[in-house]
């Protein structure tokens, strides 16, 4: 799962190098990549690739024709504010964007079953309140409040770290309950 979050993470480093419009086609262009490559072990794409391919298609033409001044002042928030919807979005469907790549990894037997699912859901609420985190800064940066870039590097990799670590951890725990 981890692996779907590369383009993202592109995208970030190279924003963070004043780079907007290489940073919008790299994260369109990797998405792509790894679409194909699921396309080719015969997996379906999945909901986070769907919708980052979306969002960097759309990014990618506003980053291509618009002032990079004004591109560059909102492109922070809305990679945030999309990362975060699509999490959101995934679970308000009743598809929490983790089933997908807990399928791959889990024996078919369990995928209907009540805990499963529960774990799911669990793990992809908290992706989506360490995005939540993430926001924030990029919130009150463009209300014009000056954030400094160590509390913009931390509410991106404090909260990512720690649902990683969660989504390794919580369905091990959960299991263990039984």
């Amino acid at each position: 799962m981890l692996i779907s979050f590369i383009p993202w993470f592109l995208f970030w480093i190279l924003l963070s190098m004043r780079k907007p419009e290489p940073a919008a086609l790299a994260g369109f262009i990797v998405t792509l990549i790894f679409i194909i490559m699921e396309k080719a072990r015969h997996r379906s794409v999945k909901i986070l690739q769907a919708g980052t391919l979306a969002f960097f298609f759309i990014l990618a033409i506003l980053a291509i024709f618009t002032e990079l001044e004004w591109f560059g002042h909102w492109v922070n928030l809305w990679s945030n504010l999309a990362l975060t919807l699509i999490v959101l979005i995934s679970i308000v469907i009743g598809k929490p964007f983790t089933l997908q790549y807990a399928k791959e990894e889990t024996p078919k037997e369990y995928w209907s079953s009540p805990k499963f699912i529960q774990i799911n859901y669990t793990i992809s609420w908290v992706w989506f309140l360490a995005f939540l985190v993430n926001l924030a800064p990029s919130v009150i940066r463009v209300l014009g409040v000056k954030v400094p870039v160590s509390l913009n590097w931390a509410a991106s990799i404090i909260p990512f770290v720690a649902a990683a670590k969660f989504t390794k951890w919580y369905p091990h725990r959960e299991v263990k309950k039984r």
